[in-house]
């Protein structure tokens, strides 16, 4: 006969065996699913650097000056060094390669015009790009909240129509904050609702020395235009155009 005391002993030990088994298939199934997301960045990577390095006509003709620089980088081999140093270093260089990864990242959700003249009491604009949206397009919205930066995910809906007005560095947004604050306005009165579009490098700098960026972001507050992540990381952009030599 089994004594009580050792038939609970079994008991134990078979539940602790199976509850460490059921701990181990979970980690499994976690590390797949972990497999499964990285590769499903790699792809999603993947696909947008193809889409980077096919320049449409359009994208050619509205960025001319970086894609004209870029032909003499690639029928010149000495000169890329140059090109390079100077898709850091030149503003219009800089700014249009901030819009070509912005109209890329927007044409999937719409069919937008770039450089749209808008006359405010402000005096007159360009807005980047005015569109409406062909489908639901989530954004992520940077706030200032209680001096934390703060990234709030939304959805604009299909239908509605917006302007976006393209910032590829943080000198204006520090030196200039009234001219770009009238620009969102511009997008704002072109199209119903404006936004300022920044790259993730600009984000992540924003969010470490929030101080230096609250007038700004108070502004946009007051002004009742958004601040929204549009382009990927400075050294992201510099990659895709890279792939284009």
């Amino acid at each position: 006969m089994v004594e009580p005391i050792t038939t609970a002993i079994t008991i134990v030990k078979e539940a602790a065996e199976k509850a460490a088994l059921a701990v181990r298939e979970s980690l499994k199934v976690n590390e797949i699913i972990k497999e499964a997301v990285e590769m499903a960045k790699i792809t999603e990577f993947q696909k947008m650097k193809e889409v980077y390095r096919n320049p449409t006509i359009k994208d050619i003709t509205n960025h001319d000056f970086l894609f004209k620089s870029l032909e003499i980088a690639k029928s010149i081999p000495e000169t890329r060094t140059s090109f390079l140093n100077r898709l850091l270093t030149d503003s219009n260089l800089l700014g249009q390669m901030g819009e070509y990864h912005v109209g890329k990242f927007l044409e999937s959700f719409g069919n937008f015009t770039q450089h749209v003249g808008c006359v405010t009491e402000n005096g007159k604009f360009f807005v980047d790009f005015v569109g409406e949206l062909s489908k639901d397009m989530p954004i992520k919205l940077i706030t200032l909240k209680d001096g934390v930066i703060k990234t709030v995910s939304e959805l604009i809906n299909a239908g509605e129509s917006i302007g976006i007005e393209v910032k590829n560095g943080l000198y204006e947004l520090k030196n200039n904050v009234g001219h770009v604050i009238n620009q969102g306005l511009a997008a704002k009165e072109e199209a119903g609702r404006g936004f300022i579009g920044i790259s993730q490098s600009m984000l992540e700098t924003i969010s470490e020395t929030p101080d230096v960026f609250s007038k700004f972001l108070e502004l946009v507050d007051q002004s009742e235009i958004g601040v929204i992540l549009t382009h990927p990381t400075l050294e992201q952009q510099l990659t895709n155009i890279i792939s284009c030599l």
